[in-house]
This record gives structure tokens, C-alpha cells and sequence, in this order.
């Protein structure tokens, strides 16, 4: 008896930390993280309708609880940015959000989670990650790039 075979969309996602400091140094991180169980659903209700607003803030906190697929926020959030890059090829959407430490009042703070949203505030989180991000002196500044990848290609 033939096995049929079944076409499976996973979802992963890869974060890439870089933090730029102060006098020039420059260090980089790497994390996978949880794509959440609202953010599935947020996905599936947009192959068949309009979900609301488009994933467009990535936030910052100070969290460090283990991301489960129940997670609907951070939950020690300090900062919310818009993408300042949003695009899409060969089945990765990637995303690019900055911080800057005073600017965004997240000096001497331990970062240690982070998620991305449909909204400034509130919102649906559609992932979410942990781990030591950074913790920033005053003319820091933080990039996150986040490459989702659907499917397996």
C-alpha cells in the first residue's frame, strides 16, 4: 500500500542581533524563536480575509519566561518600534526594527525577549523569542533582522 504523501507549511523564524556600542564595537547573537498560536491564526485568516492591520512593531522587554504557543504579549515590554525594513523573496520575509538606547529610554535595562505585533500598542504578537538580547548604554544601538521563513524551500 502506497503512503500518500502531504504537503506540511511550517513556519521558522531566525533572529539576528547586532549591537553596535558606543566606541565602535560590534557584537552579534543569533536566535530561533515561537511563531505563537494567535500569530498562526492571524496567518490562516489572512489567506481567506482581511486579519486587521499588517505585522508592521517589533518589542522589546525583559521577560524570561519560555515562549509557548499560548503567548499573546511580552511580558515585561519596554520598547515598541515600527520595521524600518519590510520585504519578502523566495519564501523569507524579513524584517529589520532599530533601537537606540536614550532615544528609546532603554539604557541599562537587560533586554530579554522580544516579539513582533500588528499594532503600536496591544495588537495581535505573531512570534516571540528569550534569551540575554543586550542591555544598552546610552549610545547604543540595537538592530534586530528577523527572517521568517514559510515553508521548506
Amino acid at each position: 500500500m502506497r503512503k500518500k504523501k502531504r504537503d506540511r507549511l511550517s513556519l521558522k523564524a531566525i533572529w539576528l542581533v547586532e549591537i553596535t556600542r558606543a566606541d565602535g564595537r560590534v557584537e552579534r547573537k543569533r536566535f530561533e524563536n515561537l511563531i505563537v498560536g494567535d500569530g498562526m491564526d492571524w496567518l490562516a485568516q489572512y489567506l481567506t480575509s482581511n486579519p486587521g492591520s499588517a505585522m508592521a512593531y517589533t518589542a522589546v522587554g525583559t521577560g524570561g519566561t519560555d515562549p509557548t504557543v499560548n503567548d499573546t504579549a511580552l511580558e515585561g515590554e519596554v520598547a515598541r518600534n515600527t520595521f524600518a525594513t519590510n520585504t519578502s523573496s523566495n519564501n523569507v520575509w524579513i524584517t529589520v526594527t532599530t533601537f537606540a538606547g536614550a532615544a528609546d529610554s532603554i539604557t541599562s535595562v537587560a533586554l530579554t525577549e522580544a516579539g513582533v505585533f500588528n499594532a503600536d500598542t496591544g495588537g495581535t504578537m505573531f512570534q516571540r523569542l528569550t534569551g540575554t538580547i543586550a542591555t544598552l548604554g546610552n549610545s547604543d544601538f540595537l538592530k534586530l533582522t528577523i527572517e521568517t521563513t514559510v515553508g521548506s524551500k
